[in-house]
C-alpha cells in the first residue's frame, strides 16, 4: 500500500496540498465556464481530489520500473502513456461535469503535466527512501557487527574469567598442598626430634649404666683383689705355721676326715715310699672289695 495511504495525517496533508490547484479550477470554471461559485467548488473539488487519488498511482510503477540508465527510453514511454491515460480520465470525468470542450484541452494538459510531476516526485521519494533504507541496513548491519563483536568479547571475556577462576584454582590447590607439604613436614620433623630426644635419653641412659657398671666392674675387681690378697695372705700364714710342723703330724691331720678310698691311696702311697724294704706284698681282689665298701655306722 502507499505510504501517504497508510497515515491519516499524512493523506490529509497530500490532499491540502491539491487545494490551490482546486481553488484555481474554481476560478477557471467560474470565468469561463460561467458557473457559479457553488458548482464551480463542487465540481473543482471532486475533479481534484479524484485526480490527486489517480496520481498516486506512479507509486507501483515507479517500484515497478526503478530509474536505470539503461530503462529511460522504457521508463519515458510507459509513463507518458499511462500520463495520457490519467489525463483522459481526468478529461472524461470533467466532461461529465459540464465543463465546456475548451476548458478540457487545457485540464488534459495541466493534468498531464502534473501526472508527470507526480511520477517524478514518486522517484524522488523512492530514492529518497532508498537511501533512507540503505542507511538504514547500514546502521543495522553496523549494529549486527557490534552485537556480533559483543558476543565476541564477551565470550572472550568469558573464556578468560573461566581461564582465571581455573588458574586461581590451580594456585588454591598447589597452595593447599604446599601447607599439607609443610603440616607433614613439621609433624616430621617433630617425629624426628621426639626420637632424636628418646635415642638421646637411651644413650645418655645407656652411658649412666654403663659408668654404673663400670664402677661395679672395678668395684667388683677390687673386692676380688681383696678376697685373693686375704686368701693368699691366709695361705701364707698357714704355709708359715705348717713349715715347722713335723711331717707325721701333717699327714696323720691330712687323713682326719678322708674316704676310704682316699686312705687306701694315702696307704698304698706309704708302701711306695717304703718298697725297697719289702720284699713281697700279696693283696687280694676281696681285701680291696672289703677295704672299698663303705661300712655301716655303728650305734
Amino acid at each position: 500500500m502507499h505510504p501517504i495511504l497508510l497515515s491519516k495525517l499524512r493523506l490529509g496533508v497530500y490532499l491540502l496540498s491539491w487545494t490551490p490547484g482546486a481553488v484555481a479550477l474554481a476560478f477557471l470554471l467560474t470565468r469561463e465556464a460561467h458557473f457559479d461559485w457553488t458548482r464551480s467548488v463542487l465540481t473543482a473539488a471532486g475533479l481534484v481530489f479524484f485526480y490527486a487519488l489517480v496520481c498516486l498511482s506512479p507509486w507501483y510503477s515507479c517500484r515497478y520500473l526503478p530509474l536505470q540508465p539503461s530503462t529511460i527510453p522504457k521508463l519515458l514511454l510507459n509513463h507518458t502513456v499511462a500520463a495520457l491515460v490519467a489525463a483522459a480520465l481526468a478529461a472524461g470525468a470533467a466532461k461529465l461535469a459540464g465543463v465546456p470542450a475548451p476548458q478540457l484541452t487545457l485540464l488534459f494538459a495541466t493534468a498531464t503535466l502534473l501526472y508527470l510531476l507526480a511520477v517524478a516526485l514518486h522517484y524522488v521519494f523512492l530514492s529518497f527512501q532508498s537511501s533512507r533504507e540503505a542507511e538504514t541496513r547500514e546502521q543495522m548491519f553496523r549494529e549486527a557487527d557490534e552485537a556480533i563483536y559483543a558476543r565476541r568479547n564477551s565470550a572472550v571475556e568469558q573464556e578468560r574469567a573461566i581461564k582465571e577462576n581455573e588458574l586461581n584454582t590451580e594456585i588454591a590447590i598447589e597452595t593447599k598442598k604446599r601447607q599439607i607439604r609443610e603440616t607433614q613436614m613439621d609433624a616430621e620433623r617433630a617425629v624426628q626430634e621426639k626420637e632424636g630426644l628418646l635415642k638421646k635419653e637411651a644413650l645418655e641412659s645407656n652411658i649412666g649404666l654403663e659408668d654404673r657398671r663400670k664402677s661395679l666392674v672395678a668395684l667388683a675387681a677390687d673386692n676380688s683383689k681383696a678376697e685373693a690378697d686375704a686368701r693368699a695372705y691366709g695361705v701364707s700364714s698357714t704355709m708359715k705355721a705348717l713349715g715347722s710342723a713335723d711331717a707325721k703330724i701333717l699327714q696323720a691331720l691330712a687323713s682326719t676326715g678322708m674316704r676310704p678310698e682316699q686312705l687306701i691311696a694315702f696307704a698304698f702311697q706309704e708302701l711306695a715310699s717304703k718298697a725297697d724294704k719289702i720284699g713281697q706284698l700279696n693283696i687280694s681282689p676281696d681285701l680291696l672289695r672289703e677295704l672299698l665298701t663303705p661300712q655301716p655306722a655303728r650305734k
